[in-house]
């Protein structure tokens, strides 16, 4: 009786400490669950890691964060910067790009597309770099596989990248004196040139192109001799022009 008591406490024992230690711990993406972590805009995913070394291609420090609500602005679209030949910016939605407020949305798109050839795409990996001004590092999320970037989809990030909340909350070191960073790396592959065909199929003629007049007394024409006015389709852009045959006698 005395083993079964001790066994059964020992174990609610367990489940009290283990829960009391799983509240102390940090959130992983394993134990937190997807809705703790950023939703981005593709089925393929993230993996989430913390880094020590600053993003190799852009890094941009906000400060006075709170002053985009203030004023009201919803958008904003960093400066520019160059990675494999092509122009980056990120755009920053600091209330959610829905609107919703619950949310910082964060996302990398092509900064200039003009130059780029017609039918243009090519595939990017890239990472998202979030300052921890407290402990000094990144919190990165890292999309799995690569996005795919064309002129219909020339930007891919996240719709709920940090929530409010936690960004407000000093303790997690995000949002430090009002202050926000933000980094970029990009790794382009998969660089394509396609080969574009234009077919035209012409129609076939309306009006045939032989024409036949019968002349009388053509040994005794003596000045140029005109036919009736007839006319011509154009099968190649479908036009009709109006025609006249001249003859002039021997």
């Amino acid at each position: 009786m005395k083993v079964l008591v001790g066994m059964v406490l020992g174990w609610c024992l367990s489940k009290i400490v283990g829960s009391q230690l799983q509240k102390l711990l940090p959130k992983t993406k394993a134990s937190a669950g997807r809705n703790s972590f950023p939703t981005d805009d593709d089925d393929e995913g993230f993996t989430v890691e913390t880094r020590d070394v600053s993003p190799a291609h852009f890094l941009t420090k906000i400060e006075s964060f709170s002053l985009f609500s203030e004023y009201g602005i919803r958008k904003y679209e960093s400066k520019e910067f160059e990675v494999g030949d092509y122009k980056w910016r990120l755009i920053i939605y600091p209330y959610g790009k829905e609107k919703d407020d619950s949310h910082v949305s964060v996302y990398l798109a092509m900064a200039e597309t003009s130059s780029l050839p017609i039918d243009w795409e090519f595939n990017a990996n890239f990472t998202i770099f979030l300052y921890n001004q407290i402990s000094d590092n990144y919190l990165c999320f890292r999309v799995n596989g690569v996005r795919r970037f064309n002129e219909t989809k020339s930007n891919w990030g996240f719709s709920k990248f940090i929530s409010t909340e936690s960004l407000k909350n000093k303790s997690n070191g995000y949002l430090v004196d009002d202050n926000f960073v933000l980094g970029a790396e990009v790794f382009c592959n998969h660089k394509r040139q396609r080969v574009i065909e234009n077919v035209t199929l012409l129609r076939r003629a309306t009006y045939p192109y032989t024409r036949a007049w019968k002349i009388v007394g053509f040994s005794k024409l003596e000045d140029v001799w005109e036919s009736e006015e007839f006319t011509i389709r154009d099968v190649n852009c479908d036009a009709i022009s109006k025609w006249i045959f001249e003859f002039k006698g021997p």
